[in-house]
Parts: structure tokens; sequence; C-alpha cells
């Protein structure tokens, strides 16, 4: 999961100003934290409660050179994706064991005519596709086995800026928000939109978060929080 954290927190020990991006792994031996300083660090999960308890992380990575905007496992459970507002993805290899995080790949994007990256998932658990969305509605998968674009989507720039995505079940489909309160659901086999609507109150979309039923949970910037029931395609 993805949490947001209040400002000025301490991170690793040093104090970070601006919003914190948590990303917890269930099961296993690290999380990962992102902040506006830069920096990717890992933290011994081991070591967040009891005796052992400490404030200091494990490891850190600080080549991204830029505020983190998001953050994500992929392609298995010690690799992470770091997407930074310059326009730069690094995918991290974390090895737990010599308390060290290396980046493996690398990929840019256009700022000038797609904006800042907003959010990255990966296509499906464990993928080594990794799909990353764009302020300007630019949506692009990366298929880091080949180092090559999978797919490139263009959501319509009418809708508003985009504000966050989310990725179905068996990635089948994927919904895009903006900031004029528009929904579009897009077909991932076809690539295609198949349905947009506006929020009844005309809110800008905060995030869009996968729902235990497959169908996502829709939280407006004010607070205001709703949900979207997916009839199956066939």
């Amino acid at each position: 999961m993805i949490v947001y954290l209040p400002s000025s927190l301490i991170h690793g020990g040093i104090l970070s100003t601006g919003p914190l991006i948590l990303h917890v792994r269930e099961y296993v031996q690290f999380f990962a934290t992102a902040s506006d300083d830069g920096s990717v660090r890992v933290w011994d999960s081991n070591r967040v409660e009891g005796r052992g308890v400490t404030n200091l992380s494990r490891m850190a990575y600080k080549g991204l050179k830029s505020r983190v905007a998001a953050l994500a496992v992929c392609a298995g459970a010690d690799s992470l994706v770091a997407a930074g507002h310059n326009g730069q993805l690094h995918v991290l290899n974390v090895e737990v064991a010599k308390k060290r995080v290396t980046c493996t790949a690398q990929r840019s994007i256009d700022l000038a005519a797609d904006g800042r990256i907003i959010d990255v998932q990966t296509l499906e658990p464990g993928s080594a596709t990794v799909v990353y969305t764009t302020v300007r509605g630019a949506v692009y998968g990366w298929d880091m086995r080949a180092d090559t674009l999978a797919f490139a989507l263009r959501n319509p720039p009418s809708q508003g800026l985009v504000e966050a995505f989310s990725i179905g079940e068996r990635a089948s489909w994927m919904m895009v928000g903006t900031s004029r309160g528009i929904y579009t659901v897009w077909d991932m086999r076809y690539q295609l939109p198949v349905k947009s609507w506006v929020d009844p109150k005309g809110l800008r979309v905060g995030r869009i978060v996968p729902y235990p039923t497959g169908a996502p949970d829709l939280s407006g910037k004010n607070g205001d929080t709703s949900s979207w029931v997916r009839t199956p395609v066939s």
C-alpha cells in the first residue's frame, strides 16, 4: 500500500519536509519510503517495534536527484521503481544481506510534452511492466525486460489534468481520474477508452484505490469518498 504522511517527519535521522511516501510490502523483510528530499530509504521491518526499534533506515538511495513523486514494488519483492518530478524513473534492486540499493535501469519522459509523472504502478503483481501516468494524460507501459514501451495511451486533454489512476484485476481494465472530476475506464485488452462520467459534485479526483471486490474506491480532494461497481465485460 501507499501511505501519505504529514510533513516534517524524521526520515532516517534527517528532518524531511513535504509529504512522505511509504510503500509497505507484506510478509517481507523491509519496507521503503521516499520523500521530497529526493531520497529512497529502505527500513528493516523487524526493527520498527520491540527492543530493537530504531529510527535509522537500513539503506538509502539518493541518485534520483529530484523530489520523489511515486514509489512502487516491481518485478518481484526485491525491486522498487521510483519516479521523480524531473521526469526520471529509476528501478532499484534491494540487496538486504549486503545492505545495498543499486539502480539497475532508468527511463525518462519528455517533461515539455507530457508534464511531470503523477503515479507509477505495475501492470500486475510481480510484473516486469511498469505503468506510469503524467499530468497531461500520457499513460505509458514500460517493459523492463526488453527496455521498450509496451504501450502508450493518451487520456483526452479536454477532461483535465490527470490526478490518479488504478489498474484492475488481471490488468484487464484501468481507470483514470482528472482535475475536472472526470473518470474514464480503459479496456486494456484493446487499449481503448470504453466509458467516461463526471463526479456528481464536480470534485477533482484525489486518489483511486482498488477495492477488495476488484472495483475501485474513488476519493475526492475534499475528503469525499465513493465507490464504483464494475460490471464484467465479456
